[in-house]
């Protein structure tokens, strides 16, 4: 199953549903509100698109492609079936923007991707870096070339990865290490697993080391080959995130000096911090190796979701047994076709995938759009990879915009509602937001526990 079944209860709902669309002569909204069971069941939730299409008198040869909560202009558009998601527990009214697309959409065939942009280009090339924008806002995701430090820093955490996950159970556990005191905050670096995978996570070490001594990263006692490639990614990272900005007409620290991908001061703290269990030993940004299980190992991958922080950067996976050639796996839905892509065939070797996060797309009025993307369990061997996770800190402003993207379809309502929040405190925005009205995430009470994020 491509998304997390829903294990909450049915519950009754009123879903306002509305329409807006524009021509160069006109513009109309039709609204509609029913009363609805959630989760819809598949059935369900094709009954809804055809009463949607007369109650909001779409014209013939459309649909309801997605939908997006009024209130959140930038949120990546989900399908009918995963309406259940966007309306938080302790309430019972929604309401939710539709887009409508022409049927024959569907059948439009997927574009090869464009050759990979070169990351040293990014850091001087104007053009390059409008490039990069533009394939996020157009594909969801961007191919990038790495340069020869990067690319020889993930090859040896490659091989640094075989040695590491066939280690007993408690020598991998023993690396696990909280970032922070309180008990009810879960940020740590160091080994954890799911269903569908184990993983070692790294973050940046903020209590700077002594000149000449220490790791710049936790935990302290991962392999060396990990460390190099986290700092290299690090720096991968935020040579995009100032590219994006410049190409986006900002400045081009507006994004990076959120975040902890550069070598500028720590973000200061606030008395917000309290609410997050003090001031954490880790950055809020991650590198994450995972090994996933096969098919035959119970393994189920993972479920489909949009990744909560700034940027996403994935090194071409490869196989977790000898020749350790590549490995493709992750597959990207495209809102505008309804259906997955495979975002890695044919990715080489020291290629890397990018795409946005959440925090990104709300800073950008969802200009940018997140990606939504899962990855299935791997048939025939285990799969390695290593995405970096660029998260802003818990205590930064996100400020969001208006979109400036001159969308062709007249139906795509992108001006934010009234009742729209578009300036948040990051810790506030993933905690009210991304873990309590998305379909992938179990909400959060609030009250005893916050998420590693």
């Amino acid at each position: 199953m491509a998304f997390r079944p829903s294990a909450a209860p049915p519950r009754l709902a009123r879903v306002r549903f509305q329409w807006s669309a524009t021509t160069t002569s006109a513009a109309w909204s039709h609204t509609t509100e029913l009363p609805l069971t959630l989760p819809l069941s598949p059935s369900d939730a094709c009954a809804l698109e055809l009463s949607l299409h007369r109650l909001l008198r779409l014209p013939g040869g459309f649909t309801v492609f997605t939908v997006r909560r009024a209130d959140e202009p930038y949120a990546p558009p989900l399908p009918l079936l995963l309406l259940h998601g966007l309306l938080p527990p302790e309430q019972t009214l929604l309401h939710v923007l539709v887009l409508v697309r022409p049927l024959a959409q569907l059948a439009r065939p997927r574009q090869l991707p464009p050759p990979p942009l070169r990351l040293a280009d990014l850091s001087h090339s104007a053009a390059a870096a409008a490039e990069l924008l533009r394939r996020l806002q157009r594909d969801g995701t961007a191919r990038v070339c790495a340069d020869e430090r990067l690319a020889e820093a993930t090859r040896g955490a490659y091989d640094a990865m075989v040695r590491f996950f066939t280690q007993p159970a408690a020598a991998k556990a023993a690396l696990h290490t909280k970032c922070l005191a309180a008990a009810h905050n879960e940020r740590y670096a160091g080994y954890s697993s799911d269903a569908g995978r184990e993983w070692l996570q790294l973050r940046l070490r903020l209590a700077a080391p002594q000149a000449g001594g220490g790791r710049r990263t936790l935990p302290q006692q991962a392999p060396e080959p990990f460390e190099r490639a986290f700092l290299e990614l690090r720096r991968a990272s935020s040579t995009c995130l100032r590219a994006l900005a410049a190409a986006s007409g900002l400045h081009a620290e507006a994004f990076a000096r959120l975040t902890d991908v550069d070598d500028a001061p720590p973000h200061p703290p606030s008395e917000a911090e309290g609410d997050a269990g003090g001031e954490s030993d880790g950055g809020p940004s991650v590198l994450r190796l995972y090994t996933y299980k096969r098919v035959d190992e119970a393994g189920c991958g993972c479920h489909a979701h949009a990744d909560l922080g700034m940027l996403t950067l994935s090194p071409s996976p490869v196989c977790a047994e000898p020749p350790h050639g590549g490995a493709p796996g992750l597959l990207v839905y495209d809102t505008e076709r309804l259906c997955w892509d495979e975002a890695e065939n044919d990715l080489g070797p020291d290629e890397l995938t990018v795409f946005a996060g959440e925090q990104l797309s709300l800073l950008t009025g969802g200009d940018i759009p997140s990606a939504i993307h899962r990855v299935p369990p791997p048939s025939d061997a285990g799969r390695f990879s290593m995405p970096f996770f660029v998260r802003a800190h818990p205590t930064a402003r996100l400020s969001g915009r208006q979109s400036s993207r001159d969308d062709t379809h007249p139906d795509a309502l992108r001006t934010p509602a009234p009742d729209a929040v578009m300036d948040w405190l990051c810790q506030d925005f993933v905690l009210q937001k991304l873990f309590r009205c998305r379909p992938w995430r179990p909400s959060v009470d609030q009250s005893w526990r916050v998420p590693d994020f």
